[in-house]
């Protein structure tokens, strides 16, 4: 198990139903539908009857008080072009990874489940809202994130 420091920046949210900053079908560039079947991935989604939307792409159904992320992962086709974060890192193992964000003395557990924020925000994070309650921060304030690997 390897513990990586990724850096401090600023911070935004994204995720579950009232996010209207993705598209009612968004996927996650991390977790496909058929994940479903494995509770790493499941418990991150809102699951109850009738709260789980199958019309709506899964950002829309992550589950807003979980604990998840976006960061610009280097894997794949995005290493070198905008990727920058855990170079030499597999997809599947960026998928797998323990996600440490720490903001005023208070420390999350993340799932990496998304492929973000756009450069052009100059955001190091986007995650879930209730992480971001559970850390006292809000839109463009900073947070340090490591990853435990």
């Amino acid at each position: 198990m390897n513990i990586i420091p990724l850096g401090s920046g600023k911070c935004s949210y994204f995720g579950g139903a009232s996010d209207l900053g993705v598209s009612p079908q968004e996927g996650l560039s991390l977790i496909e539908p058929t994940d479903l079947n494995d509770w790493w991935f499941r418990r991150i989604f809102v699951t109850s009857p009738g709260v789980w939307d199958s019309g709506k792409g899964l950002a829309r159904n992550l589950n807003p008080q979980a604990s998840y992320c976006a960061m610009r992962w280097a894997y794949g086709s995005f290493e070198g072009i905008h990727g920058e974060i855990l170079q030499g890192f597999t997809r599947d193992q960026i998928r797998r990874a323990i996600i440490v964000t720490e903001a005023n003395g208070n420390r999350v557990f993340q799932q990496a489940s998304d492929w973000g924020p756009n450069k052009n925000t100059d955001r190091l994070i986007d995650m879930s809202p209730g992480d971001c309650k559970r850390l006292g921060v809000q839109t463009d304030d900073v947070v340090t994130v490591s990853a435990i690997i």
